[in-house]
């Protein structure tokens, strides 16, 4: 999960540095390529703050002690 958070970071991030450097027909696969990547990180951001949600529901229990 957060191999593919820091993937889409750093993938939006050289999506951006493409943007200054290119023009033309490569400005616009950037472009998407860039919305796709930033989908990507919004996903994962969404799944990771329910999963989170979801862990500070449940209640905690405690361990059974053993008897000997």
């Amino acid at each position: 999960m957060q191999f593919g958070i820091l993937l889409s970071i750093s993938t939006v991030l050289a999506l951006l540095v493409g943007v200054f450097t290119l023009g033309g027909a490569w400005l616009l696969l950037v472009k998407a390529l860039a919305l796709l990547s930033l989908a990507l990180l919004l996903g994962a951001l969404s799944v990771s703050c329910r999963v989170a949600r979801q862990a500070a529901a449940e209640p905690v229990r405690p361990t059974p002690r053993r008897k000997g």
